[in-house]
């Protein structure tokens, strides 16, 4: 059986947004943020890029605490 990660992560790190679409996505990646939720839901996504930002994707994050 796999581990899973337990992200701790502060409450001011991430960006609540009206709606986890392409234009929020962009503008929390834009202002440096890595988790994005939804205003009024439980589900925090995290952001990922390559390093030469090329590419990114957005994982849901299952196992998360927020302090």
């Amino acid at each position: 059986m796999a581990t899973k990660k337990l992200f701790r992560v502060n409450k001011n790190s991430i960006l609540e947004v009206k709606a986890v679409s392409n234009y929020w996505v962009e503008m929390a990646f834009k202002l440096g943020y890595v988790f994005i939720r939804e205003k009024d839901g439980d589900d925090v996504y995290m952001l990922n890029t390559t390093l030469t930002k090329k590419s990114f994707s957005i994982n849901l994050v299952e196992n998360i605490e927020i302090v």
